[in-house]
């Protein structure tokens, strides 16, 4: 079961912790959660005397997620010696309404809200304000009820922190405080160039990457392919020194090809080679290689970051 989560508004990026214990910011009950589901429609086909039907594609529709759980306030022993006792109730309530006030900002229709659970999260939209207790028993100086939904246009959760791989690159050798042996010198760094190499996509689903390139001198078309099945993708660029290229094949407004130029961002789309395939990682494990069409290959770093998408977290 999962025990605690934290929602982050992606606009204010303010956040608040739920959890089941009263050092948390918000409780929640183990049945205050309905994390919902991935639905699938399926489009299907038949012949006439066929038995059952094919199916043609699947797509996969959003989730909806509803939180119920409680705001409250608990005094510590100094505020218990600073305060009153008469006047203990009301300034716990005055520490309620700010921490609704903070929910309220949080929960925004109009606004994406992240959910995340230990190392992965997923976002969607509140498909309402947020709703608390209508009476006595749920909304109260010691407590307020509160139900939250959320529409999740992509039903998948996805990983927090990103490993990259490095196909070719160079990583540092040497740590501080630093240390040089006389007469023997250091490495500075290690120049790691694999023509192929193996990347897992741990999730449920093929999913898109994030490839890095930068230029480290003069070079011609560089190529990416997935050896297995032969999909590629070729920017059709002299890249110079410094230069650096990012190509997106996620699905999503993040899609597409990105260059950076003395720090500047310029789109790289028009440089795309047309007979090249936005990547995708499948299940399991890919072999993937890189190649120039002129140049040398220690003068080109390449990274490619997968994000595995699972359709559910083993804790729930």
């Amino acid at each position: 079961m999962i025990s605690k989560f934290t929602l982050m508004n992606m606009s204010s990026k303010n956040s608040l912790t739920f959890g089941q214990t009263p050092e948390e910011e918000c409780l929640f009950k183990d049945d205050g959660i309905d994390w919902g589901k991935a639905p699938a429609s399926h489009s299907t086909f038949s012949y006439p005397t066929q038995l059952g039907e094919y199916i043609a594609s699947t797509s996969v529709k959003g989730r909806d997620i509803s939180i119920e759980g409680y705001v409250y306030y608990i005094p510590t022993d100094l505020e218990k010696s600073q305060v009153l006792p008469e006047e203990l109730e009301e300034y716990c309530y005055r520490q309620i309404k700010k921490k609704k006030e903070l929910l309220n900002g949080i929960v925004n229709p109009e606004q994406i809200v992240r959910l995340t659970i230990g190392s992965y999260f997923i976002e969607g939209k509140p498909e309402q304000s947020i709703v608390y207790g209508s009476d006595d028993a749920t909304n109260n100086i010691f407590f307020c009820k509160f139900l939250i939904s959320l529409f999740c246009s992509n039903p998948m959760f996805r990983k927090t922190v990103l490993p990259s791989t490095v196909l070719s690159g160079t990583k540092p050798a040497f740590r501080f405080p630093l240390i040089i042996p006389k007469g023997v010198g250091i490495k500075m760094g290690i120049r790691s160039s694999y023509r192929l190499i193996a990347i897992e996509n741990e999730g449920n689903v093929s999913t898109g990457c994030v490839i890095r390139l930068k230029a480290k001198g003069t070079i011609v078309n560089p190529t990416i392919t997935n050896i297995q099945t032969g999909e590629f993708i070729t920017i059709d660029k002299t890249l110079v020194n410094d230069e650096e290229v990012e190509i997106n094949t996620n699905d999503g407004n993040e899609k597409g090809v990105k260059g950076y130029i003395d720090g500047k961002e310029f789109n790289y789309f028009k440089y795309w080679n047309f007979e090249s395939t936005w990547l995708k990682f499948p299940i399991g494990t890919s072999l993937i290689g890189f190649s120039l069409k002129e140049g040398d290959e220690t003068l080109l770093d390449i990274s490619i970051t997968v994000n595995p998408l699972k359709y559910a977290l083993e804790d729930m």
